[in-house]
C-alpha cells in the first residue's frame, strides 16, 4: 500500500514546523535557541558574543527620505539596506568583534579618526567605510550606489547610535 500522504505535503509540514517552533516571541527565526535571554553567546575564550537582534537597535532611524530596512541577523552580526526612495544607496552593518582579533588590528594599525571623536576608521574596499566603537564593534557603510560620496558614508557612520552602542560594550 502506498504512503497516503504525498512527499511533497510532508516536507511541507515539516518546513512550517520548523518555522514556526524556530521563531523567537518577535517572530523572527531564531537560528540559535541555546542564547540567553539577554541575546549573549559566550564564545571562545568565554567572551560574550551579541546576537545581531540585539546589535540591529543601534541601526539610524528611518526618516522622511532615508529608510533603513534589516536584511539579516546572525549571531554577532547585523545587516541593513539603506535606501531612498526604491534605490538602494549603501549596506549598513554592526559587527561584534569580539572573538576576531586580526581585524581588531587593523584599527589599530590606522590612526585616522571619524570627525575627531573616539573611533578608528578604516577603508573597507572601494566604496567602504568602517569604524570601531569601544574596542569592539564594527560598525560599517558600503556604498552601492555612485550617488553616494565619502563624506556621505561618514555621516551615514555618524547616524548610528554610537553612543549606546559604546555603552553595551562596557
Amino acid at each position: 500500500m502506498k504512503n497516503s500522504i504525498p512527499y511533497s505535503l510532508t516536507y511541507l509540514l515539516l518546513i512550517c514546523s520548523l518555522l514556526f517552533y524556530g521563531c523567537n516571541k518577535d517572530g523572527k527565526l531564531d537560528t540559535d535557541l541555546s542564547l540567553g535571554e539577554e541575546g549573549i553567546f559566550r564564545g571562545e575564550n568565554n567572551k560574550e558574543l551579541y546576537k545581531g537582534m540585539v546589535l540591529s537597535e543601534y541601526f539610524p532611524e528611518s526618516g522622511d527620505v532615508y529608510r533603513v530596512i534589516e536584511t539579516h541577523n546572525n549571531l554577532g552580526a547585523s545587516q541593513a539596506k539603506l535606501m531612498k526612495g526604491e534605490k538602494i544607496l549603501a549596506t549598513l552593518s554592526v559587527v561584534d568583534l569580539i572573538n576576531k582579533p586580526t581585524i581588531l588590528t587593523k584599527y589599530k594599525m590606522d590612526k585616522v579618526l571619524l570627525l575627531e571623536e573616539e573611533y578608528p576608521l578604516i577603508v573597507t574596499g572601494e566604496k567602504g567605510l568602517a569604524i570601531l566603537v569601544n574596542g569592539r564593534f564594527q560598525v560599517a557603510v558600503r556604498s552601492v550606489s555612485p550617488d553616494m560620496d565619502e563624506e556621505e558614508m561618514k555621516q551615514c557612520l555618524l547616524a548610528f547610535d554610537l553612543q549606546s552602542l559604546k555603552e553595551l560594550g562596557d
